[in-house]
């Protein structure tokens, strides 16, 4: 497949694509999360009950969710923003103000009765292995009476900026009047909605009636249409059509993606077999590919950034780094050379 895309394609125009993010005003909705790795080493089974014993080893902390998306964006735009819910109590402020770009404007809202969002995994350290998740949230939809405050401050913010990028994981933050006022008032619009432990099957894409990007895998868009084995490929224009939305692309993990675009289609192959873990991957995929569709970059070529990102962020642990401009476009020419 690589030999027969840099044919059409050098890197250098790949490269190209990517500079010209870095004029474009974005602005991220979605909930902030705090992933929480808390590492251990097994020592066997308990000996009077039916669970695995470890021992201590430490605790790493990671930006994730919108927090993850915009430290990846800052590192290729001059004009990122970041629009939030906190928690009102355990609000992780300072961790989080610590962890993401300075160059990212802040426009925090807080949550009332509520934490900020934790999710918190056991791992045993070597080999790297998730054993089990606890989520530390209270997932009730908005409250009605912040949802005015909210409402008028994303109307007035909204045309202001070139790309709208919405990080939906379903955690009650985003309400139909919010959702609403997002779909009606953006420029551009590119749209995720995460399936999760906390919200499977209640937090598909046709919550929003409008969108410009797609950016789901496989799971979700069966989700969506309630079909588990058809052939993706002909489910992926059922969804644009239900969402009048002409771009999307499907990630499928180890077997890469498929984009669309006006019922073009293009498959395209995973880039590494090497995978530490895939948690954060997908964010990281959509933080670089929704701004290369809002400048109207053929969508084999965003595809093929976006498996380039996925394949670089599956060596990573957790959120622990974002994806860096010099070694991406490194990593783009070893591809096509």
């Amino acid at each position: 497949y690589l030999t027969e895309f840099s044919k059409r394609t050098s890197s250098e125009e790949i490269i190209g694509y990517l500079e010209r993010i870095r004029d474009l005003k974005i602005l991220v909705i979605g909930e902030a999360i705090i992933d929480e790795y808390q590492y251990g080493q097994s020592i066997g089974k308990a000996a009077k009950e039916s669970i695995i014993a470890l021992r201590y080893l430490k605790t790493e902390k990671f930006a994730g969710g919108t927090l993850a998306i915009v430290n990846h964006l800052a590192n290729f735009c001059d004009n990122v923003s970041l629009f939030t819910f906190l928690g009102d109590r355990d609000s992780q402020e300072d961790f989080i103000s610590k962890n993401i770009n300075k160059k990212v404007n802040r426009l925090f809202h807080y949550k009332k009765d509520s934490p900020t969002i934790v999710k918190r995994r056991f791992l045993e350290e070597a080999p790297l292995r998730k054993l089990l998740e606890f989520y530390i949230f209270n997932d009730s939809e908005l409250d009605q009476e912040q949802t005015p405050e909210l409402k008028q401050h994303l109307e007035k913010i909204l045309p202001d900026y070139d790309l709208v990028i919405v990080a939906d994981f379903g955690h009650g933050m985003l309400n139909k009047e919010l959702i609403n006022v997002i779909v009606n008032k953006s420029t551009f619009l590119a749209v995720t909605t995460q399936t999760n432990a906390g919200n499977m099957g209640y937090n598909v894409i046709s919550k929003y009636s409008r969108t410009n990007y797609i950016c789901t895998d496989e799971r979700e868009l069966r989700l969506e249409c309630l079909d588990k084995n058809s052939e993706l490929i002909d489910l992926i224009p059922l969804v644009s059509q239900k969402i009048s939305c002409e771009k999307i692309i499907a990630t499928q993990g180890s077997q890469g993606c498929i984009t669309f675009s006006s019922g073009r289609v293009n498959i395209l192959p995973a880039f590494t077999e090497s995978v530490i873990d895939t948690m954060g991957a997908g964010d990281a995929l959509l933080s670089l590919t929704a701004p290369l569709v809002a400048l109207d970059v053929p969508m084999e070529a965003v595809g093929f950034v976006g498996n380039a990102v996925g394949a670089m962020y599956v060596k990573v642990i957790g959120n622990k780094e974002p994806i860096d401009k010099v070694s991406l476009y490194k990593y783009i020419s070893a591809l096509l050379t």
